[in-house]
């Protein structure tokens, strides 16, 4: 089985800190990006094409 890609945004640094420790620890997880604002994370979207977001729906900069 393959690595599933994972990318995260959340503005609140502590749970981005907390869902990235998370993936990070299982080995079917591969943690390509983290962001704390709308506009990054859909840059990071764009670029690395990850197969899950765990996504804020609310954000700074973009929703």
């Amino acid at each position: 089985m393959r690595e599933v890609n994972v990318a995260i945004a959340d503005d609140n640094e502590r749970i981005l800190d907390m869902l990235g420790e998370i993936i990070e620890q299982d080995q079917d997880l591969n943690l390509i990006g983290k962001a704390d604002n709308g506009e990054d994370i859909y840059h990071l979207i764009k670029e690395k094409k990850p197969d899950v977001v765990l996504l804020d729906l609310i954000m700074p900069k973009m929703d």
